[in-house]
């Protein structure tokens, strides 16, 4: 009956997955826990959506009944769809980070619509590395979401629903091209069919298990399709009001049969399928999913009808040939028509009564939600055997009641299960309504303790400590980002590449082997857009990512812990000495993976900033939030001695200059792109932590060459325009006046790191001779009375010029001092004595600090100095006037 051979659900479900979401209109818990969530245990985040009715009416049964249910709202969720009427919709939808799978039909949760022949099936499915069937998943997706903006989900699926987002960093809010997938949130599913149907229509078959009192939906096909030929199958449980139905057949025009049907290998099923299959001349299009024939499947949105999802599909004639294979197909006796009744309940709107709408627990906080105020007092809450809770505290408003419980009975809620809540002034007779809390914090705690997928992305900001988890996390960022050619090429390669080694080196993908076009379409690039969840959480791994990082430098703990391990998560054992011994030899080696895993990192990225048309064609949306996120983790790395400081360090500077340089980032952009730019720039403190990934690096020892790269950088950020240092982002990036000094010490210090030999270049260069004519000498001098010293003979540095200059004169000699003190003060010398001693005859000229005074004498002609002003660079000023200023901590 569909494009694959018959399946049952189950066996669709099964393997390493990390989001599970169910649409289904009744929801079998007991069956959903008995047999599915073993083959489920390492799906860490779990989402049943039901209708809010149906569902009620699952928890009030298993109350009654004694079932327990407890896995529910604390392993898995099973949340109400609050639609005004039916939530119909059925599918199956799986996610990792990189694959997926997607199964959509008729059948609800249950042995009969999971395990039974009577139901009809798609599946999709979807590989990163393909990337077939994208936009099918993004259709529901739409339809998943359009179901939470409208406000018919509970806050607890909300957050479910953005985490399994933000691991699919493939699964596009929206489709992007034409897809058979198609929902009713907006526009009626007739109007989708009517569409679909090109040209006269020879023939129409039909099969649906209920249709509305009337039978206006089946007119309504009719009436817009005419087909020359109407074709109804029927089942012995249809529910249709017979007499009605043949009197539409009767209808002039069409010839219409109506015929039995059955599933040939199973004759008592249900068959709970439903199709539409439209013939015309040339196509055929096939209507299936969940929606019935009646009214409010096919001739309303959402907003005043069912929600229903349908997969419609065209293909040349005789393309759908194996529906019917597993059916029998007879003519159906008028007289069987006849008796064939209408079994619903009429089309009243749902009742509005007083109700819990859902419970809640967080840490030891119960929170119960209403629908409209229960009146004066507050609730009672007991366990199933009768035992009163005991809130220690208790608020309400008539709507909302939040309790504050005692350890003891949040330990006994932890182990799941419902409890019972009895409405203020209800009689003792009067039944409790049952309620199973989401565990929030157990929920959320799921995605931290499974090492498989892009969980570990939510600890972006504070990097694991664990190596192994380190290790993971660096693999799901090269599964989220695109940020240099390799990754780049992952997502949209035109022939096959060569990465790069484990240490970065060896041949790397050219960017001109990179399709653009594909690339700017695939999923992983537009998930860099700005992009919440229904909840407001982050519903794209880039931006779960930022949010993890804001929160670090906000702060704020990171992801949820959760001590509570799960019933089917399984246990801890205690290894013996052996084991640990093993462990420990593997955590050694996967420490020199990891590190060489980071290296690479630093490496790949450094090399992609300095890519300029690379870069441009990644567009500034990528570029800005690689730079912000890349960052930030190469100073954590550093922090945790994770990588080799000399590349790190390299790509550090790299992504500074990228940013703040003379030729940044944000001068290149313009109106939007510019104030969108520095929106995430300021979101993420992009100032502040380069100003102090920058100090730190005063605790490094560097080789010259990077030891000269650091200091020209530091030199360069403290002017930088974009980046701006001033008192306010002084007071934003030290939190009180000591750390403020202590920052700035350190930046004086990498921005002067001049050695010996560098400052008898800078002289040498000066004069316009050569470094090998210059150099320091220790020599001993005459010192001049100071201070209350007398005068006095010491050993002091000299510099000594040995090839004349052209065009020396006393002041010139004194400009040459005044420059040369400069570059010891910037230099950190303590400059309590200058002297130059020039290569002819007695020429010299000397500063003595603690004396005041000083001398040129050059050929023959002598100057006395009274003072000397040592022309200081432009950065060491700007330096000055911060420290002039009090610092004073920014308001939080």
């Amino acid at each position: 009956m569909s494009d694959v051979p018959a399946f049952l659900v189950p066996e669709q479900i099964q393997g390493a997955w990390t989001n599970l979401i169910v649409l289904t209109y009744s929801a079998h818990l007991d069956f959903f826990e008995t047999h599915l969530l073993r083959q489920l245990s390492r799906v860490p985040n779990r989402i049943v959506l039901a209708d809010d009715r149906r569902l009620t009416e699952q928890f009030a049964t298993a109350a009654r009944s004694g079932q327990r249910l407890g896995q529910a709202n604390r392993t898995y969720l099973a949340a109400p769809v609050r639609n005004p009427w039916a939530a119909h919709a059925k599918a199956v939808l799986l996610t990792t980070s990189t694959a997926g799978r997607l199964l959509v039909g008729s059948g609800n949760l249950g042995p009969d619509g999971y395990a039974e022949p009577g139901e009809l099936w798609h599946r999709y499915t979807y590989d990163d590395s393909i990337g077939e069937h994208v936009d099918v998943f993004a259709a529901v997706r739409s339809l998943i979401d359009g179901i939470a903006t409208r406000g018919w989900l509970d806050p607890a699926a909300a957050s479910g629903l953005g985490r399994a987002w933000s691991s699919t960093p493939w699964l596009a809010p929206q489709p992007a091209a034409q897809q058979p997938l198609h929902h009713n949130l907006d526009t009626p599913l007739i109007e989708t069919i009517t569409a679909a149907v090109e040209g006269p229509v020879e023939s129409l078959t039909v099969h649906a298990p209920f249709y509305d009192e009337d039978v206006a939906s089946l007119g309504q096909l009719l009436d817009r399709l005419r087909p020359r030929r109407l074709r109804v199958l029927l089942t012995p449980d249809t529910s249709v009001d017979g007499q009605r139905l043949t009197a539409l057949a009767n209808r002039p025009g069409t010839a219409v049969s109506l015929d039995r049907v059955q599933v040939t290998d199973a004759p008592t099923v249900f068959l709970h399928a439903k199709f539409i299959h439209v013939v015309g001349s040339k196509q055929e299009v096939l209507v299936t999913g969940s929606a019935n024939l009646s009214r409010r499947a096919l001739l309303l949105p959402a907003a005043t009808g069912n929600i229903e999802l349908a997969v419609i599909e065209t293909r040349p004639r005789g393309g759908f040939v194996g529906l019917y294979t597993p059916l029998t197909i007879q003519p159906l006796p008028a007289a069987e028509s006849i008796s064939l009744t209408f079994r619903g309940g009429g089309e009243t709107p749902p009742a509005n009564t007083v109700a819990l709408l859902y419970s809640e627990l967080r840490g030891n906080l119960l929170t119960l939600v209403f629908n409209t105020e229960v009146g004066s007092g507050v609730p009672d809450l007991v366990f199933p055997d009768g035992t009163a809770l005991l809130a220690l505290a208790a608020q309400g408003d008539g709507t909302i009641f939040r309790f504050r419980l005692t350890d003891k009975d949040v330990e006994r809620l932890t182990r799941g299960g419902r409890i019972d809540v009895r409405l203020p002034g209800s009689t003792d007779n009067a039944d409790p309504e049952p309620t199973w809390p989401y565990h929030v914090d157990a929920l959320r705690g799921r995605m931290e303790r499974i090492g498989d997928d892009n969980h570990l992305l939510f600890s972006t900001g504070t990097l694991p400590r664990d190596d192994g988890d380190l290790f993971q996390l660096l693999k799901q960022l090269e599964q989220t980002l695109i940020f240099d050619p390799e990754t780049a090429w992952k997502v949209a390669g035109t022939k096959t590449g060569t990465e790069a080694g484990d240490e970065g080196d060896g041949e790397r993908v050219r960017w001109e082997e990179i399709d653009w076009d594909r690339l700017y379409r695939h999923p992983r690039y537009r998930g860099y857009q700005r992009n919440r969840g229904p909840g407001g959480e982050p519903a794209s791994d880039i931006e779960v990512i930022l949010s993890s990082i804001a929160a670090r430098l906000n702060g704020v703990a990171g992801s949820p812990a959760a001590d509570e391990r799960d019933d089917d998560l399984g246990a801890e054992s205690k290894p013996d000495e052996a084991e640990q011994e093993e462990q420990l030899i593997r955590h050694l080696s996967v420490s020199t993976r990891t590190r060489m895993a980071c290296n690479r990192l630093a490496v790949r990225f450094t090399a992609a900033l300095q890519d300029t048309a690379f870069q441009e064609k990644l567009g500034p949306t990528l570029t800005v939030r690689n730079a912000v996120i890349l960052g930030h983790i190469l100073r954590e790395l550093l922090h945790s001695n994770a990588i080799d400081p000399g590349r790190a360090i390299m790509a550090q500077l790299a992504t500074w200059s990228f940013l703040w340089g003379p030729e940044n980032l944000a001068a290149s952009l313009t109106g939007e792109e510019r104030e969108a730019a520095e929106q995430i720039l300021t979101e993420a403190q992009a100032r502040q932590t380069t100003l102090r990934a920058l100090s730190e690096l005063a605790a490094y020892d560097f080789d010259d060459e990077l030891r000269r790269a650091v200091r020209d950088q530091a030199q360069a950020l403290l002017l930088s325009p974009t980046l701006g240092l001033d008192q306010h982002l002084l007071r934003l990036t030290a939190s009180d006046a000591r750390q403020a000094a202590a920052l700035v010490a350190n930046l004086r210090y990498l921005a002067g790191d001049y050695t010996d030999r560098e400052i008898v270049g800078l002289m040498s260069a000066s004069w316009g001779i050569g470094a090998a004519s210059v150099e320091w000498e220790r020599t001993i001098v005459r010192r001049l009375a100071s201070q209350g010293l007398p005068a006095r003979s010491g050993k002091v540095d000299v510099l000594r010029v040995q090839k004349p200059i052209a065009g020396l004169t006393v002041d010139r000699a004194a400009t040459d001092l005044a420059r040369l003190a400069a570059h010891l003060i910037v230099g950190g010398a303590d400059l309590d004595y200058v002297r130059i001693r020039f290569a002819e005859g007695r020429d010299v000229a000397y500063w003595d600090a603690a004396a005041g005074e000083g001398i040129c004498f050059i050929a023959g002609e002598e100057k006395d100095l009274t003072e000397l002003r040592p022309e200081l660079p432009e950065w060491w000023r700007h330096l000055d006037d911060l420290e002039d200023r009090e610092v004073t901590p920014a308001a939080a």
